[in-house]
C-alpha cells in the first residue's frame, strides 16, 4: 500500500488504470548489483548450539556466492541479549548493547522491554525499527531460534508471543524491513506458525532447519536471493537540478527488477507515474507504461514562479502493487538576471532554498561544481533585500537612503561594471532622465552624469578604481539635490 500519499499521487494512480501508451524503444541501462543490509538475530540458548554453529561455519561462504549473484550482502551477526562466543563465536554484538531494549509500538502482553536470549520476535521490532539501515539498500532481518517469539517460554498463540509477532509485523513495515524467520530443529508446531505469519506478514520467506550442517547455508542463501528478486527499485531522476523560470524540466520514473547473475535490469511495460507533489508547480504529472528502459518521464514548464519542486515517483511491482520511489527529486526553478548560471536566490545567499544554494559554492580554483565558471553563491548584495541581486536592481538606494549625501552603505556599487548600464533614476514629472554609464575605453572607460538631453551633460574620465567610486558619489549626490525616486 503507499504510505503517506495525497490527492495527487492518488489522481496519478487512477489515471495509470487508463493509461494506455506503446512501449519506445530505448538504450537499456545498465544492471546495478542489489545492496542488501542482512541483519541476523540468533538466539543464544543451549538448544541453539547446532545452529549456530553451523551459521559461522557457512556465512562466509553464502556471502561469496551471493556476490557471484550480484547481491552485495553488508552481513551483521548479532545475538538478541547476549553473545556468549563458544559455539556463537562469529556474533559480533547483541540487539540490546548494539541497539537498545525498548521494544517500539504496542507488544502487548509481551511487555515493553528484551525479555531474554530468545525474544525473537521482540529483537524483530527493535532492529527494524533502530538498526543504520544503507539507504537504497534491502531490508532483511533473519531471526533463529526453536523456542516462543516473546521470551522463550512455551509458545502461546494466542498470548504473549502472537503479541509479539503482530508488533513486530507492523514495525517492519512502517520501516520497509522484510522479515525472515528459520525456525531451529525441534520447533514446535506453534514456533514455526508465527515465523510463517511473520514473513508472509512482511514479504519475507519462512524455512525450517531440520539438520544445520546441511541444510542452513542453503537457507541462508535462499532467502537472501529472494529478498532481492521481490525487490523492486524505483526512483526518479534527477535527484537534484536548477532551471530558469519558464524553462522546461524532464523527470524520469525508472522501475528495475532484480534477475540473479545479472543484477537489477530495466522492466518494460510495467505502469508508473512522475507526479510533482508539492511547489510551484503542483500537480504536473504523467502516467503511463515503461519504455524499454523501464522509464516514465514528464516534461512540463516551469510557470508556477520561484521555488522547489517536490518530485515522486510511483512504480508497480509484478503482482501489480504500487510503491513510491525510494528517492525524491527536488526541482529548484528561479530567475537568473545575470545569466551567470546561478539562480538569483543563490547569488544572495549560498543559504538560499534551504541550503541547496551550496551546490553553486567554489570549491576549487575551477569554479563550483555547477558552474565551472569561477563565479559563487553569495557574491552578490541585495540592499533593498527584495530578493533581486544589487547588479540586476535599481541601484540599492531608497528614498530614505537618497537623504545621505552620498549613501555610505551603496558605495559598494561602484566602480561600475564597464560596459553596463549601472543606474538610472527619472525626475517625477520630467521626462529627462539622470544616468551613470560606464563602458570599455582603454583601461577603465567613462562616467557621466546629468540631464541626457542638456549640453552640459558632465563626463569625466575614469582612470583607477577611486575615480570610479568618486564619479559614483558625484552622481548620487547629484540626483539627491533633485529629490529623485529610483525606477526599476
Amino acid at each position: 500500500m503507499l504510505r503517506g500519499t495525497n490527492r495527487i499521487l492518488r489522481l496519478s494512480l487512477g489515471l495509470l488504470a487508463l493509461a494506455s501508451v506503446s512501449v519506445a524503444g530505448a538504450a537499456s541501462a545498465q544492471p546495478i548489483a542489489c545492496p542488501v543490509d542482512v541483519v541476523f538475530t540468533v538466539d543464544t540458548s543451549g538448544s541453539m548450539d547446532d545452529e549456530a554453529a553451523a551459521l559461522c561455519a557457512a556465512i562466509s561462504t553464502v556471502e561469496s556466492d551471493l556476490i557471484a549473484l550480484g547481491i552485495d550482502a553488508n552481513v551483521t551477526l548479532w545475538g538478541i541479549t547476549a553473545n556468549p562466543g563458544g559455539a556463537f563465536s562469529c556474533l559480533t554484538g547483541n540487539v540490546a548493547s548494539n541497539l537498545t531494549s525498548v521494544v517500539p509500538g504496542n507488544n502487548g502482553a509481551c511487555g515493553t522491554t528484551l525479555n531474554g536470549s530468545e525474544s525473537w520476535g521482540e529483537a524483530v521490532s527493535v532492529v527494524s525499527a533502530n538498526f543504520p539501515w544503507t539507504p537504497g539498500a534491502v531490508r532483511l532481518v533473519v531471526p533463529i531460534s526453536d523456542e516462543g517469539a516473546c521470551d522463550g517460554d512455551s509458545c502461546a498463540d494466542p498470548g504473549e508471543d502472537r503479541d509479539a509477532i503482530n508488533n513486530a509485523i507492523i514495525n517492519a513495515v512502517a520501516n520497509d524491513v522484510i522479515a525472515s524467520p528459520i525456525s531451529g530443529t525441534g520447533s514446535s508446531a506453534c514456533v514455526q506458525t508465527l515465523g510463517q505469519d511473520l514473513a508472509a506478514g512482511t514479504g519475507g520467506t519462512w524455512a525450517a532447519s531440520t539438520d544445520p550442517n546441511l541444510d542452513l547455508a542453503q537457507l541462508l542463501f535462499d532467502i537472501a536471493v529472494q529478498a532481492c528478486v521481490s525487490a523492486l527499485q524505483c526512483r526518479v531522476d534527477p535527484e537534484l537540478d536548477f532551471n530558469v523560470i519558464g524553462d522546461l524540466h524532464t523527470a524520469t520514473v525508472t522501475i528495475q527488477d532484480f534477475v540473479p547473475e545479472q543484477g537489477f535490469v530495466p522492466v518494460p511495460g510495467r505502469p508508473a507515474a512522475v507526479v510533482v507533489t508539492n511547489g510551484p508547480n503542483l500537480g504536473e504529472f504523467n502516467a503511463g507504461a515503461t519504455n524499454a528502459a523501464g522509464q516514465v518521464s514528464h516534461t512540463y514548464v516551469g510557470d508556477g514562479g520561484p521555488g522547489i519542486d517536490t518530485i515522486v515517483g510511483v512504480c508497480f511491482d509484478a503482482e501489480n502493487q504500487p510503491q513510491l520511489s525510494s528517492n525524491t527529486g527536488r526541482k529548484v526553478w528561479d530567475f537568473d538576471c545575470q545569466d551567470n548560471g546561478i539562480p538569483d536566490t543563490c547569488d544572495v545567499d549560498c543559504g538560499g532554498f534551504g541550503g541547496l544554494c551550496e551546490q553553486f559554492a567554489n570549491s576549487n580554483e575551477e569554479g563550483g561544481p555547477l558552474t565551472g565558471s569561477g563565479m559563487s553563491c553569495g557574491m552578490s548584495l541585495d540592499l533593498n533585500e527584495n530578493g533581486i541581486p544589487d547588479e540586476c536592481d535599481c541601484p540599492c538606494f531608497t528614498l530614505a537612503d537618497l537623504q545621505i549625501a552620498p549613501p555610505t552603505q551603496c558605495l559598494n556599487r561602484f566602480p561600475f561594471n564597464l560596459g553596463e548600464e549601472t543606474a538610472v533614476w527619472a525626475l517625477p514629472g520630467n521626462a529627462n532622465n539622470y544616468f551613470a554609464d560606464a563602458w570599455t575605453n582603454g583601461v577603465w572607460g567613462w562616467c557621466r552624469y546629468g540631464i541626457a538631453s542638456a549640453a552640459n551633460t558632465n563626463v569625466y574620465q575614469l582612470i583607477s578604481p577611486a575615480d570610479a567610486m568618486a564619479c559614483g558619489d558625484l552622481i548620487i549626490q547629484y540626483t539627491n539635490s533633485f529629490g529623485l525616486t529610483c525606477l526599476p
